[in-house]
């Protein structure tokens, strides 16, 4: 008989407000001097717990945030997309 394959739990996505999020995702990483996001997308567990955060902003950054089912941060990424001369 075979086993079925484990299957990772979904995690539900939604659009979160930029402006709330702004000073919390500031005291992660202070990459756009202060300023708001554009945007803020964040995924949830079936218990409605944040497990992940994604905020990108106007000056090219992008910061990436990864949360336990405590709400504890876990791991934290930036980065930054560049365009050469036009």
């Amino acid at each position: 008989m075979k086993r079925k394959p484990k299957r990772s739990p979904s995690l539900r996505r939604a659009a979160l407000d930029p402006v709330e999020l702004a000073e919390v995702l500031h005291d992660v990483f202070p990459v756009a001097g202060g300023a708001a996001p554009e945007s803020v997308i964040g995924w949830f567990d079936a218990a409605d717990r944040p497990r992940r955060v994604r905020a990108d902003y106007a000056n090219g950054w992008r910061v990436e945030m990864r949360l336990n089912a405590k709400g504890s941060l876990t791991s934290r990424c930036a980065s930054s997309r560049m365009t050469v001369g036009k």
